[in-house]
């Protein structure tokens, strides 16, 4: 696996400001909540954990950078289909990468 963009809650975003080898964004159902993407929960171990009442999706849109290992490095909300570019870029800078250019949504 490679460092990835996922979007969850939307169908729409715009690629930000990263590295050529980011790859994505890919749209998908996203983690539940408390769930690393590619990873268990204790929930499908079996000890109940994420169950109640209230939806086990994170429901509001945002954007996912994605190590390698399938830990979540950073999320960001999305407005207007965008993540901010001054957010994107602290993480980045969090990570030892520099900003690439911008692009259309894959």
């Amino acid at each position: 696996m490679t460092w990835q963009l996922h979007v969850v809650g939307t169908d729409e975003a715009v690629r930000p400001q990263v590295p050529a080898a980011v790859e994505g964004p890919f749209f998908d159902a996203g983690p539940r909540r408390g769930e690393t993407p590619g990873r268990e929960t204790r929930a499908v171990r079996g000890t109940g954990a994420g169950r109640g009442t209230r939806s086990d999706r994170v429901s509001e849109a945002r954007m996912l950078l994605v190590r390698p290992d399938g830990f979540v490095a950073a999320s960001w909300p999305l407005h207007a289909g965008a993540a901010a570019a001054s957010d994107v870029a602290d993480a980045l800078h969090a990570y030892g990468m520099t900003p690439g250019p911008a692009g259309p949504s894959a």
